[in-house]
């Protein structure tokens, strides 16, 4: 079997070929002049590519695919392993397979979406574009399109809460401070076997870089570079490994901090590549690849463009060749673009940078170049080779991720509540309120030792441990009153109102914190009020009450007053008067009985207009017998002492009954009277 070539190896053979090229060899040499023209275009493509025969068989497997699948070409000899291994969800393979018949009906280019699995069993969104040829052969194109994807993630998470660091990359990221590692996704760790507590905070620097990379790092990070650059790392178990480093500013927290996306080059790139096909084939493949590729002299000078080329500036290619490119690179950034290509030597014969373009239309736009220098036997450069891509539209996201961060940073630093947001039960940000509400600093709230529990009052602390369980089963949870502890001591009242977010790829939970402790002073303040009030109400109406009731029983012994005094005058006197009045008097004595009886009705007449006694209804000689009745005195008793019949004093008898509502009624007249008061 074949050993593909080391990268060391794979540099010699293109050294040689570059010689050849050179040195003018023979017109029997030109195929090895354009297959190194070809392999140079291959292994500078930003994108895998890979060439299979209408058997399947695979021909050409450029090291960029190596990188976005994890296999080498000896492990992918044709398109079925290629399948099954990428696709190995049964079910997801079919759809693919039926999506691949489609395009080999198609001889025009087609571009498709497919999420493949690594041979480290990681998903990868990868975008597909796929030529065949008359000859059977079809060519593919294959981007990994995470990173910018990633971006648009990013942005949609920075709007719900303003992301910071993406888990989702493929490369290891990280910000630091000056070599100090400030925050790091699980890759890095992964990349380098070290657990998050034993890096974060400390200059990692010598912990993941090896000894001879040290100094030049540090140089790199001293000089605040953004090009990209080889270094070798170092495991914790001290094994060594080359990495791409490409760093970038930003602010992190209010500081001036540097973002490093840092890519493992352990994997070989190997070139051997098999171009049995003709110079046409090659040129189409070139042609159709959807990046720009150019070759151009020191001096600018096209002369070469492929049809993608062509396309984006809107020109023929014979009115691109030979033309300067410098004049589509807008004046402001002609001299770094020159800065990039022409620092460029046999120890670092590659680049890879940014830079605005005008369109044709006349507008900006920005594009991403890899150049690769070509050089002659004294060493000297020749050509330059490149392969570029549009990025606009990742540069609008990035920057509409920044505007965003900076929207939410200044939103959260200005309100008046306390903003804050808890992952994993622990305090990961707090604005400026909460340190001054609070009396703890950002530094305390940040500590992985600070638990924010001791924020909540100890009553309260069952029902805040219910809430954040919610949320940590993905419920939302509705707004609630506690009690907080200042750090020192003191309570105040507020309402928290907490939404789930994702932050750095894990959900958190944001919370706004609204102080309504003065609001709850005048809650209690008034219920104070409402509860004397109250109080003194309750005690007027048992006052009220009282009085009623005095006034009632006062109003009623009156009444009985009134009728008892009616009642004995009616009985007691007036029966005697009478017969004194039928009794033999002198006509003085008749006088003085006339006054007496004319006085005593005008005295008891005003009681019988306002009383309603049972009495009232009797005559007076009814009253008197009623009276001799009540003491118990039989009717013939009755009858002897008033010196009257036994009949007259039984009609009396009847009369009374009837008038007390006795008749027809078994009641016992002495007892029934007996009832009445005196």
């Amino acid at each position: 079997m074949k050993v593909k070539a080391s990268r060391e190896e794979l540099a010699k053979q293109i050294k040689e070929l570059e010689a050849k090229v050179a040195g003018n060899q023979k017109p029997d040499d030109a195929q090895d002049q354009c297959g190194l023209f070809y392999n140079l275009c291959l292994e500078s493509a930003p994108f895998g590519i890979m060439v299979y025969d209408k058997t399947g068989t695979i021909l050409i497997f450029n090291s960029e695919l190596e990188r976005i699948s994890g296999y080498r070409k000896k492990e992918i000899p044709d398109v079925k392993t290629w399948i099954e291994k990428l696709y190995p969800d049964e079910e997801y393979r079919n759809l693919v397979i039926e999506e691949r018949k489609k395009a080999d009906s198609e001889k025009k280019l087609r571009e498709r979406e497919a999420i493949i699995t690594t041979k480290s069993g990681d998903k990868s969104l990868c975008r597909f574009s796929s030529l065949l040829f008359d000859t059977g052969i079809r060519i593919v194109f294959i981007k990994d399109v995470a990173e910018q994807r990633l971006a648009q993630e990013l942005l949609h998470e920075s709007e719900e809460r303003f992301q910071l660091l993406s888990e989702a990359a493929f490369e290891a990221i990280i910000i630091h401070k000056d070599g100090v590692l400030l925050k790091a996704n699980d890759q890095f760790f992964n990349m380098f076997g070290y657990k998050p507590k034993e890096l974060l905070g400390i200059q990692v620097v010598p912990k993941v870089i090896a000894k001879e990379s040290v100094e030049f790092v540090k140089k790199q990070i001293e000089s605040g570079t953004s090009i990209p650059y080889e270094a070798m790392g170092r495991k914790k178990d001290e094994e060594k490994f080359p990495i791409l480093c490409h760093a970038k500013p930003i602010k992190y927290q209010g500081r001036e901090v540097r973002v490093v996306a840092i890519r493992d080059l352990s994997y070989p790139k190997k070139a051997e590549q098999a171009l049995r096909e003709s110079e046409k084939n090659y040129r189409t493949m070139i042609d159709d690849t959807p990046a720009l590729i150019c070759r151009f002299l020191p001096d600018g000078t096209l002369t070469f463009v492929n049809n993608r080329y062509c396309s984006y500036f809107n020109k023929n290619r014979n009115d691109l060749v030979g033309q300067n490119f410098f004049q589509y690179i807008p004046k402001h950034a002609r001299k770094q673009v020159r800065q990039h290509f022409t620092s460029l030597n046999q120890q670092e014969s590659m680049t890879t940078y940014e830079h605005q373009v005008i369109a044709p239309d006349g507008t900006l736009r920005w594009q991403q170049w890899t150049d690769r220098a070509i050089f002659n036997a004294d060493g000297k450069v020749t050509e330059y080779q490149s392969v570029g891509i549009d990025i606009t539209e990742l540069k609008d996201t990035e920057m509409a991720l920044q505007e965003s961060e900076e929207k939410f940073r200044t939103v959260a630093e200005q309100s008046p509540n306390m903003i804050f947001i808890n992952k994993g039960g622990k305090v990961v940000y707090v604005n400026q309120k909460c340190e001054e509400m609070m009396g703890y600093k950002r530094d305390e709230f940040y500590s992985p030792e600070f638990e924010f529990l001791t924020l909540i009052a100890p009553e309260n602390i069952e029902r805040a441990r219910s809430s954040f369980k919610k949320h940590s089963t993905g419920q939302e949870v509705e707004p609630c009153e506690y009690s907080l502890v200042k750090k020192k001591g003191k309570r105040i009242e507020a309402i928290i109102t907490t939404k789930l977010i994702n932050y750095e790829g894990a959900r958190s939970i944001l919370g706004i914190v609204t102080d309504i402790s003065d609001r709850k002073k005048a809650e209690n303040a008034l219920k104070e009020r409402d509860k004397k009030m109250e109080q003194q109400a309750q005690h007027l109406e048992e006052v009220n009450t009282a009085l009623k009731v005095l006034l009632e029983h006062r109003e009623q012994e009156k009444q009985e007053l009134e009728e008892n005094l009616l009642a004995n005058i009616k009985k007691l006197v007036f029966p005697y008067l009478e017969k004194l009045d039928r009794g033999r008097l002198e006509a003085e004595s008749r006088t003085y009985l006339d006054i007496i009886k004319s006085n005593l009705k005008d005295l008891v007449s005003p009681l019988v207009n306002r009383l309603s006694s049972n009495y009232l209804a009797l005559t007076p000689t009814e009253l008197q017998i009623t009276d001799l009745i009540k003491h118990g005195k039989t009717s013939k008793e009755i009858a002897a002492m008033l010196h009257v019949s036994a009949k007259a004093v039984a009609f009396h008898r009847g009369n009374i009954r009837n008038k007390l509502g006795l008749t027809h009624k078994k009641i016992n007249l002495q007892t029934y009277l007996q009832s009445f008061p005196k």
